[in-house]
C-alpha cells in the first residue's frame, strides 16, 4: 500500500484532497476541510466510484505507483446536497475502521463507563477499558475518576473499534492506537517487567513497562505460561498490581 501525504501532481478533482492510500484495486481518498470525509474507491471497468455515493463518479487511470484521478461529478448534483454530513461521517468512520487508521479526537464529556469523543459530526464512545495502559499504570496509580476528569477537553489519538450506524454505535480505542505506534519497537523474545492487571480464569492481562517507565502496551499471560506447575486458577499465583518478569512469545501485528 502506498501513502501520499498530499495528492500527486497529476491529481485533479472537484474536492480538496488531503491524503490518498492506494493499492492495485482500491484506494482511500481523504478530503480536506471543510469536508473532512473519507471514501473508499474501487477500480472497475466503468471508472472510479465512491463507495456509498452513487452520484459521485470519476474516471481512473490506475498504476502501481499512484492513483491518478481525473475528477468528474454529475453536473446536475451538488456534493453538499447529495449526501448529508451525518451519512458522510458514518461512511468515514467505517473507512477508518476498515483501513485501521488513527485520528485525533476531542474528549467532550464522560459517563460512568468511559468518555464521549467527537468524530466530526458524530459523538462516539471510548470505554475506560480501551484507554492506553500508561494512563493508569506507573509510580502513581490514578483512579478512573481522576483519569476521566483530566482527559475532558483533551485531544487524543484513537482508532475506530466498532461502527454500527443502525444502532448509532461508534466505539473507539486508545489502546489500539498506541499499539500501532509502539508495535514495531517490540519483538518476539524481548523481556519486560510487567504489572498484572485483571486476572481471569484463562490468565491475566499484563501491562509492559518500557525503558522510560511508562506502560504503553498490554498483553495476555495465558495460565499455561504462568508456572511450570499445573495452574488451575491463575488467581492462586497472581494478584492485581503484582510486578512480574515476562517474555514476549508472540505478537499479533
Amino acid at each position: 500500500m502506498q501513502v501520499f501525504t498530499s495528492p500527486p501532481p497529476s491529481l485533479s478533482t472537484p474536492f480538496p484532497i488531503s491524503r490518498i492510500l492506494s493499492n492495485t484495486s482500491s484506494a482511500l481518498i481523504s478530503l480536506s476541510p471543510p469536508f473532512r470525509a473519507s471514501f473508499i474507491v474501487r477500480k472497475s471497468n466503468h471508472g472510479l466510484r465512491f463507495k456509498g455515493h452513487s452520484r459521485c463518479t470519476a474516471e481512473v487511470n490506475w498504476s502501481s505507483t499512484a492513483a491518478e484521478v481525473n475528477g468528474a461529478v454529475d453536473s446536475s448534483s451538488d456534493f453538499s446536497a447529495s449526501v448529508s454530513r451525518t451519512a458522510i461521517d458514518w461512511d468515514s468512520a467505517r473507512t477508518y475502521k476498515d483501513f485501521g487508521l488513527t485520528f485525533e479526537g476531542k474528549v467532550e464529556g464522560r459517563n460512568r463507563g468511559g468518555l464521549k469523543v467527537r468524530f466530526n459530526s458524530l459523538m462516539g464512545f471510548l470505554p475506560f477499558s480501551e484507554l492506553c495502559s500508561s494512563r493508569f499504570c506507573g509510580e502513581k496509580v490514578y483512579d478512573l475518576e481522576e483519569i476521566a476528569q483530566s482527559l475532558v477537553g483533551a485531544v487524543i489519538a484513537l482508532k475506530v473499534l466498532d461502527v454500527d450506524e443502525g444502532e448509532k454505535r461508534l466505539i473507539f480505542s486508545e489502546a489500539q492506537a498506541t499499539f500501532n505506534e509502539y508495535k514495531e519497537s517490540i519483538n518476539v523474545g524481548d523481556t519486560f517487567d510487567g504489572r498484572v492487571g485483571p486476572v481471569r480464569d484463562f490468565g491475566a492481562v499484563v501491562y509492559l513497562r518500557f525503558p522510560d517507565g511508562n506502560y504503553y502496551l498490554r498483553g495476555l499471560l495465558h495460565k499455561s505460561e504462568i508456572s511450570w506447575d499445573f495452574v488451575q486458577n491463575p488467581g492462586d499465583f497472581l494478584n492485581v498490581d503484582d510486578i512480574v518478569r515476562v517474555k514476549v512469545i508472540s505478537i499479533d501485528r
